[in-house]
Protein backbone atom coordinates (compact mmCIF):
# COMPACT_ATOMS: atom_id res chain seq x y z
CA UNK A 1 0.00 0.00 0.00
CA UNK A 2 1.37 3.49 -1.02
CA UNK A 3 0.44 6.77 0.82
CA UNK A 4 1.24 9.64 -1.17
CA UNK A 5 1.49 13.03 0.82
CA UNK A 6 1.36 16.46 -0.18
CA UNK A 7 1.01 18.16 2.83
CA UNK A 8 2.25 17.81 6.43
CA UNK A 9 -0.49 17.70 9.01
CA UNK A 10 -1.17 16.81 12.55
CA UNK A 11 -2.86 13.09 12.07
CA UNK A 12 -0.58 11.91 9.72
CA UNK A 13 0.98 9.10 11.27
CA UNK A 14 -1.95 8.39 13.03
CA UNK A 15 -4.23 8.00 9.63
CA UNK A 16 -1.24 6.48 8.32
CA UNK A 17 -1.64 3.45 11.01
CA UNK A 18 -5.27 3.58 10.79
CA UNK A 19 -5.68 3.71 7.14
CA UNK A 20 -2.77 0.66 6.56
CA UNK A 21 -3.97 -1.62 9.61
CA UNK A 22 -1.22 -4.58 9.01
CA UNK A 23 -0.08 -4.24 5.63
CA UNK A 24 3.05 -3.40 3.89
CA UNK A 25 3.11 0.31 3.79
CA UNK A 26 5.37 2.97 1.78
CA UNK A 27 4.81 6.31 1.37
CA UNK A 28 5.46 9.15 -1.09
CA UNK A 29 6.30 12.29 -0.45
CA UNK A 30 5.69 15.42 -2.82
CA UNK A 31 5.22 19.14 -2.51
CA UNK A 32 5.25 20.31 0.83
CA UNK A 33 5.22 16.78 2.54
CA UNK A 34 8.98 16.61 1.81
CA UNK A 35 9.46 18.22 4.66
CA UNK A 36 9.04 14.69 6.33
CA UNK A 37 11.80 13.21 4.75
CA UNK A 38 14.24 14.55 7.48
CA UNK A 39 15.71 12.39 10.32
CA UNK A 40 13.23 13.57 13.14
CA UNK A 41 10.32 12.13 11.36
CA UNK A 42 11.99 9.01 10.58
CA UNK A 43 10.81 7.44 13.42
CA UNK A 44 7.10 8.56 13.42
CA UNK A 45 6.87 6.76 10.21
CA UNK A 46 8.64 3.56 11.28
CA UNK A 47 6.31 3.37 14.05
CA UNK A 48 3.22 3.94 11.94
CA UNK A 49 4.67 0.93 9.90
CA UNK A 50 6.05 2.73 6.74
CA UNK A 51 8.71 0.85 5.62
CA UNK A 52 9.87 2.75 2.79
CA UNK A 53 9.80 6.36 2.43
CA UNK A 54 10.35 8.24 -1.22
CA UNK A 55 10.70 12.16 -2.20
CA UNK A 56 9.81 14.02 -5.05
CA UNK A 57 13.46 14.77 -6.31
CA UNK A 58 11.80 18.13 -7.67
CA UNK A 59 9.92 19.43 -4.47
CA UNK A 60 13.31 18.50 -2.68
CA UNK A 61 15.35 20.64 -4.89
CA UNK A 62 12.76 23.94 -4.75
CA UNK A 63 12.65 23.39 -0.85
CA UNK A 64 16.96 22.87 -0.69
CA UNK A 65 16.09 20.25 1.93
CA UNK A 66 18.53 17.52 3.12
CA UNK A 67 16.61 14.40 3.30
CA UNK A 68 17.47 11.53 5.62
CA UNK A 69 19.71 8.58 4.25
CA UNK A 70 16.93 6.13 4.39
CA UNK A 71 14.33 8.51 1.95
CA UNK A 72 14.72 7.77 -2.22
CA UNK A 73 14.27 10.38 -3.96
CA UNK A 74 12.08 9.77 -7.28
CA UNK A 75 12.17 11.69 -10.71
CA UNK A 76 8.68 11.36 -12.21
CA UNK A 77 9.20 8.44 -14.13
CA UNK A 78 9.63 6.52 -10.88
CA UNK A 79 6.66 8.29 -9.45
CA UNK A 80 4.55 7.14 -12.20
CA UNK A 81 5.59 3.43 -11.63
CA UNK A 82 4.82 3.42 -7.91
CA UNK A 83 1.69 4.88 -8.53
CA UNK A 84 0.09 2.88 -11.00
CA UNK A 85 2.50 -0.05 -11.64
CA UNK A 86 3.77 -1.29 -8.01
CA UNK A 87 0.84 -0.74 -5.78
CA UNK A 88 -2.85 -1.71 -6.07
CA UNK A 89 -3.78 0.51 -2.89
CA UNK A 90 -3.22 4.30 -3.13
CA UNK A 91 -4.16 6.48 -0.44
CA UNK A 92 -3.87 10.32 -0.90
CA UNK A 93 -3.64 12.00 2.53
Amino acid sequence: MLFLLNKMQPDTFDLIRLLGGDQEKEALLVEDAVFYASDHWLPKFHAAGVGTLYAAQDAVAERSLSLAAECQTVDYERIVDLLMEEHERVICL
